[in-house]
């Protein structure tokens, strides 16, 4: 939860980031299984999307009292989909 940016999280909140790093771990296979096709066209609406996730992560953050790293999450967000457009463009 330190790493995410919640470092007060509790024992009872804690139990979500397994969750988020089953939702990572999907979407790194997917994105590896995307790169090895060579298939920019899907990588690219996929990494669209993906800035959904950071939108949800970073407003786990603001809303969150002690809630840090949303610098991390919000460059995250925008880079997700500024590669996505790129690969869709190549």
């Amino acid at each position: 939860a330190k790493g995410f940016g919640m470092p007060t999280a509790t024992e009872e909140t804690v139990v979500l980031f397994a969750s988020a790093t089953g939702r990572n771990l999907g979407a790194g296979v997917f994105l590896w299984t995307q790169i090895l096709r060579g298939d920019k066209r899907t990588l690219g609406m996929f990494m669209i999307c993906w800035a959904w996730a950071g939108v949800a992560d970073c407003m786990i953050l603001l809303r969150h009292p002690d809630g840090e790293n949303l610098t991390m999450h919000m460059v995250n967000t925008v880079l997700a989909p500024t590669f996505g457009i790129l690969l869709l463009r190549s």
